[in-house]
């Protein structure tokens, strides 16, 4: 059971479903420095709440559904259920990947974790203005590179790289600038700085 602020005085009902909010980071900046100024912050979805009792100015509300913890000072927003959508996964990728115009970034890991795995939510620097829409399945790599021949100095030097496969992640929310993205299959860690393309 939970104890909210804000009850008929902001129309909140019986029965009413709330998706709790939390500030995961404040002003996310560009891996690679691509824009100055910060993108904005993560909000991440921790829960959902049923309202079960309002009061003029509270309400009370039970926890349908948690996936991290729900703490004082969270924000509840109306929920909209999220609509199904079908993963059309591409074949598995054994080899290295032709990248496609444009290219984008992963920016964020949720709880900004440094790498991820199957399941988990990305943040990415590409969104509406790209192209992009929700049910997109994109291609996730990491840029290899090694060297073939040693020289006596860097100019010398002789090396190689290759787009190495990493993924495939599910466009699941879109804005203008950015998109969020659930990694559906992963052959090894994404973090940010990865690549995605087409």
């Amino acid at each position: 059971t939970v104890y909210l602020a804000g009850g008929a005085d902001r129309g909140v009902k019986v029965g009413d479903r709330l998706v709790v909010l939390k500030v995961a980071k404040r002003k996310l900046m560009h891996p690679f420095g691509k824009q100055k100024a910060p993108l904005g912050d993560v909000v991440q979805q921790v829960g959902i709440l049923r309202v079960t009792t309002v009061n003029p100015k509270g309400s009370i509300a039970v926890i349908e559904r948690s996936m991290d913890a729900i703490e004082v000072g969270n924000h509840a927003a109306p929920f909209v259920e999220p609509a199904n959508i079908v993963a059309n996964l591409r074949k598995e990728i054994v080899g290295p990947l032709t990248i496609k115009e444009p290219v984008g970034t992963i920016l964020y890991a949720r709880d900004n974790h440094e790498q991820t795995a199957t399941g988990e939510m990305v943040i990415i620097d590409q969104g509406a203005k790209d192209g992009l829409k929700v049910g997109d399945i994109l291609l996730s790599a990491r840029v290899q590179t090694w060297n073939v021949q040693e020289g006596r100095n860097a100019k010398d030097t002789v090396s190689e790289k290759t787009a190495y496969y990493l993924g495939q992640v599910m466009v699941v929310k879109v804005g203008e600038n950015s998109a969020s993205c659930r990694i559906l299959r992963s052959k090894e860690e994404m973090h940010a700085g990865d690549f995605v393309t087409r």
